[in-house]
This record gives structure tokens, C-alpha cells and sequence, in this order.
């Protein structure tokens, strides 16, 4: 296997000419010209799939942010590596904001494409904090992501933690996410529980950016009545 190409930097932004003009100062040396044409056109995907890995990630909270502002996104890594079979991104870290505002923070161990001309991105051990409009935080974490870049879908696996700033705690062994269409499924047990109560189901599908969620196979939900909890965690078979 020939030996692989690796650039790094420190931070940079998702717009604006930075990008080609940080692969050209790579200290390392310089690059035949189809590898340095594929570093520049990884790097340019990269800016804008991982973008949307967030989104997907929020949506597994059902927050569904756009990002067609990309003003405010901001990406750093440590390394690039260019191998026969692929390029990878090391440690990417996302900074950015939705179209309410709201900050997030994407991180992953690594980010790998499957060619020179990726379908298909890979992110593994990643994690999305975000603040809600009230401030609160809530953090989604996966095992691996897989990102198909023409279906515009995103499938979580390895089990996936959702964790809310109000002691709500959603726990999936997979689920996949339609961006395009703003869906969200998993045919894999679903528990939350938290200060409102407890729900488990065999599966569950979400639909409509997240306004409609069902919840479905031997569903049990236990409801903690208080001044404050009941009304967050649905019935059986909503």
C-alpha cells in the first residue's frame, strides 16, 4: 500500500477561500497534483457533510435545525490522511449555530470517506452538545455514524444516548435519519426515562421535522404526575 499523505492545521472556517489556500501551506511536502486535488475536495466535502451529521444528530432530539446559513460554522481537525483507499479526517471539532440561534458543538474520533469520489462518510465515536433557547444543554452520543451523501441519510449505530439538561435520558441501539425528509426511525428497542416517567417500546418512527412521534411493539409508559411532569413523555401507542 503506498505510503499516506497527512496535512494539518489547526482551525479554519467553512467558507471563503481558506480552505484551498490552507492545503497549499501544508508543511508537509507537497503533494502530487491528484492527491492534492483530492486533499482539497475531502476537506471541501467535509465542510459540508459534517454540517449536516449535526443536524442529524439534533434530530435524533427532535430539534431539526437548517443550516443553509453557513456563515457561522466552523471547523478544525488535526490531521488529514490521504491512503489508497480512502481519506480521513482526524479529530474533526464543528462549531456552529441553527437557524433559531442555537450553539452547537460537534466532535468525533475520526471522519472517513470510502474514495477519492465518497458516497459515504463514516464518523466514529462522535457526539453533538447543543443549547437550547432557554439555555439548556442537551448532548447526543453515538458509536458510529454512518453519512450516505446522495440519499441524505444519516444511521446511528452502536447505540445512541440522548441526554437532557432536565434528567431525560433516551437510550436507542440504532436509528436512522432521513434529512431530506425530516424522518427519523429505529426498528431497535427505544427506553427514556427521566422526571416525568418511563416509556419503552420495541421501535419507534418520528415524522413531520419531528412534530409526530409513535412509538410501537409492546410500548409501556409509566407517567409521574406532578405539578411540573405528566405531560412530557407520551401515552401507550402515541
Amino acid at each position: 500500500m503506498p505510503a499516506s499523505r497527512s496535512a494539518s492545521c489547526t482551525s479554519t472556517t467553512c467558507c471563503g477561500p481558506g480552505w484551498p489556500e490552507m492545503a497549499r501551506r501544508a508543511t508537509l511536502p507537497k503533494p502530487a497534483p491528484r492527491t492534492g486535488r483530492s486533499y482539497s475536495r475531502f476537506v471541501g466535502l467535509m465542510k459540508i457533510v459534517l454540517p449536516l451529521v449535526a443536524v442529524g444528530l439534533l434530530a435524533a432530539v427532535l430539534i431539526w435545525p437548517s443550516i443553509e446559513n453557513r456563515r457561522d460554522i466552523a471547523l478544525s481537525y488535526s490531521d488529514v490522511e490521504i491512503r489508497a483507499d480512502g481519506l480521513e479526517m482526524v479529530a474533526p471539532v464543528l462549531t456552529g449555530a441553527d437557524d433559531r440561534g442555537r450553539p452547537y458543538v460537534l466532535t468525533a474520533k475520526g471522519a472517513t470517506a470510502d474514495g477519492l469520489e465518497p458516497t459515504m462518510v463514516t464518523l466514529h465515536e462522535i457526539e453533538a452538545d447543543v443549547a437550547m433557547e432557554d439555555g439548556r444543554p442537551v448532548t447526543v452520543v453515538a458509536a458510529t455514524g454512518i453519512y450516505r451523501i446522495r440519499e441524505e441519510t444519516l444511521a446511528l449505530d452502536g447505540g445512541v444516548t440522548v441526554t437532557l439538561a432536565d434528567g431525560h435520558v433516551v437510550k436507542l441501539e440504532s436509528v436512522l435519519l432521513d434529512l431530506a425528509k425530516g424522518t427519523a426511525s429505529s426498528d431497535k428497542r427505544v427506553v427514556g426515562s427521566g422526571p416525568t416517567g418511563r416509556i419503552e417500546a420495541d421501535s419507534m418512527s418520528a415524522s413531520d421535522g419531528g412534530h409526530s412521534l409513535r412509538f410501537n411493539g409492546n410500548v409501556r409508559a409509566v407517567i409521574t404526575r406532578s405539578e411540573d411532569a405528566g405531560a412530557g413523555l407520551p401515552r401507550d401507542g402515541q
